[in-house]
């Protein structure tokens, strides 16, 4: 029999858009609020850079090269959200520099991993570090007043 708290994580799981585990960006596209898409988007990401460091040191090559595309993919459609928004980043700053800090935060660990990897593998991370690092330079352009 179950306890109490059990219930309630179960509950929590079972309703959709509550709980967001690692690979689940098309749930994400579905929501309506863009600002909101590009936070979980984010988060998203983060979460799947985590299952990408599991995966490369257990050795799983296959699905620790899916989930870097899906850390690019999740930081790219975030950054696709908040333009879309049509606000100015100069007048409403908040959304855009959180994004500019998560993704400064997720570049960092991004670069750590890469430090911490084989050489012959670092092919397979050096493009999400360049978009990462391409998308946190026009975010932080943005809000600093350089170009939208």
């Amino acid at each position: 029999m179950m306890n109490r708290r059990q219930l309630m994580m179960l509950g929590l799981m079972l309703v959709p858009g509550v709980v967001f585990g690692a690979g689940d960006l098309d749930l994400i596209k579905k929501d309506p609020k863009l600002k909101r898409r590009a936070k979980k988007a984010l988060k998203n990401a983060h979460q799947v850079l985590r299952a990408a460091r599991e995966a490369y040191s257990r050795g799983e090559q296959v699905k620790f090269r899916a989930d870097l595309r899906e850390v690019q993919e999740s930081v790219q459609f975030a950054y696709q959200s908040l333009q879309a928004t049509g606000k100015k980043p100069r007048k409403h700053a908040k959304p855009f520099k959180r994004a500019e800090i998560s993704t400064r935060e997720l570049l960092r660990r991004l670069e750590d991993f890469r430090e911490e990897m084989n050489y012959a593998d670092w092919g397979a991370i050096d493009p999400v570090i360049s978009t990462v690092r391409k998308i946190n330079k026009k975010l932080l352009l943005a809000v600093m007043g350089g170009g939208q």
